[in-house]
């Protein structure tokens, strides 16, 4: 799922995963159907020791997969507050997102092995110890399918390198 919502309720109680109630405001990929827009819904933030999870009243773009009906976000979805999304990601998202819904997913590694990681369906994100790599390729990468290769990549375009190249001066 991938969807446009607004955070209205923490609703998490003591020892447990984090719950919010959200409104949905746009749905870009929802295969089985289970959002609409204008629609409240309860959605699961499983947090990590890094993430404490989004804040209440914020608009955002969160991706996840469905547990049991329910929305799940992990540390390895796609969450923005939608005011960082930039303009590239959100008319990606608006006209094209759809059309290869399913087709591509993103697999987080150490380091990228070429012997190994060969799957043409996948894109493969080194976590890298780089903040400055990681903010930029958040921000600006998007995972595609390219139609001449029959593959998923990364498009890295120019403002990724500026974005890169700024931060690293910097640091």
């Amino acid at each position: 799922m991938t969807t446009k919502i607004g955070l209205i309720q923490d609703l998490t109680t003591a020892h447990d995963d984090r719950q919010y109630l959200a409104y949905v405001y746009e749905v870009y990929k929802d295969t089985k159907r289970y959002f609409r827009p204008t629609q409240y819904t309860r959605i699961t933030y499983r947090c990590d020791r890094f993430h404490t999870g989004p804040t209440a009243g914020q608009v955002y773009l969160l991706t996840g997969l469905f547990f049991d009906g329910t929305p799940n976000v992990d540390s390895c979805s796609w969450k923005a507050k939608w005011s960082e999304v930039t303009r590239q990601q959100k008319r990606y998202l608006r006209l094209k997102y759809h059309l290869f819904c399913g087709i591509c997913k993103i697999q987080r590694v150490h380091r990228i092995e070429p012997e190994v990681h060969q799957q043409p369906d996948t894109c493969y994100v080194p976590i890298s110890p780089n903040q400055n790599e990681m903010v930029c390729r958040d921000r600006f990468s998007l995972c595609r399918y390219r139609r001449h290769t029959k593959t998923c990549e990364f498009n890295r375009r120019t403002p990724y390198d500026i974005c890169e190249k700024w931060l690293s001066s910097y640091s």
